[in-house]
């Protein structure tokens, strides 16, 4: 006797919800909407490079005991909350690439940046050490610099 199999399949139709979410800078209020917004989980979403969600959380006895605060805050108004730090943050300006191995020359960079807003981790370096960096960054880079820093001093050929 012939014996018939019959195989099921469950079908099951997936649809992706999108949504919008907007968020708002807490110092200044600076707003921005991301209409594509669709988080793995609600406590986990991605918006944009501009703004930037900060937690904290606070210990027993603390001035603010127990509390957990959670706020947004934009490129801008991170800068300018960075730039009341007397030391500069862990990390800060570090891409993996930092010439500064040094912690006081970091702590001049940063006290030049807060005054003028430009990072330049070669503002302190001699003529030596740049020619030295020469072999790891681009020679028009290093040349700059040494136009600006010792005007006196020749130029790197490519290569050098």
């Amino acid at each position: 006797m012939r014996r018939e199999t019959v195989e099921e399949k469950e079908v099951v139709k997936i649809e992706k919800v999108t949504t919008s979410k907007t968020v708002i800078c807490n110092k200044c209020g600076t707003t921005q909407v991301n209409n594509n917004w669709n988080p793995p989980s609600a406590e986990e979403y991605y918006f944009s490079n501009d703004i930037h969600n900060i937690q904290l959380g606070f210990g027993y006895g603390s001035r603010f005991d127990n509390e957990s605060w959670n706020f947004d805050l934009c490129d801008s108004c991170l800068e300018s909350l960075v730039k009341t730090f007397k030391y500069p943050p862990d990390g800060f300006y570090e891409d993996g690439y930092s010439v500064i191995d040094d912690e006081e020359e970091k702590q001049k960079v940063f006290e030049h940046y807060k005054k003028t807003g430009e990072w330049n981790e070669f503002l302190f370096k001699s003529y030596e050490e740049l020619v030295e960096f020469a072999k790891f960054y681009n020679v028009e880079y290093i040349n700059e610099v040494i136009k600006e820093k010792f005007p006196d001093k020749p130029l790197l050929e490519e290569g050098e």
